[in-house]
């Protein structure tokens, strides 16, 4: 098994795994005054807590290009945890949109997006497609 399985007893909002800095590190704390929690960012043992022990993986942009971090949403992907996003296109993942965000329950685009990522669009699967 690569990753723990989603806790029952969830600690924070959002889990970011992200460096903090400028724009990024401004819309962070602008929630947090809004009085959301963060998971600490670690790697290994704390990373796989942060991610089992939160409600919502977040992805923001560092800067204004409105681009993907297809290693960080495929990470809460794979952890069958619900994605939070920067206003951009997010295919082919399934998320709801920082803008329209309200706390509210996104367990099926959790499960959608583990089940893209573990069975119908995995790497092997991706390499194949791409080969023929």
């Amino acid at each position: 098994r690569l990753f723990q399985e989603p806790s029952e007893d969830k600690k924070w909002d959002f889990c970011h795994l992200a460096y903090l800095y400028g724009k990024r590190a401004d819309q962070v704390n602008k929630l947090m005054s809004e009085g959301y929690t963060m998971a600490p960012v670690g790697f290994g043992e704390q990373r796989d807590y942060s991610i089992a022990h939160s409600k919502y993986g977040l992805c923001l942009h560092q800067n204004p290009v409105p681009a993907l971090s297809p290693q960080r949403m495929t990470l809460f992907a794979c952890s069958k945890l619900p994605i939070v996003i920067e206003e951009c296109d997010p295919f082919p993942y399934s998320v709801i949109k920082l803008q329209n965000f309200h706390r509210q329950n996104m367990d099926t685009l959790a499960q959608i997006n583990f089940e893209t990522f573990t069975q119908a669009h995995t790497f092997q699967r991706c390499v194949e497609k791409a080969l023929k």
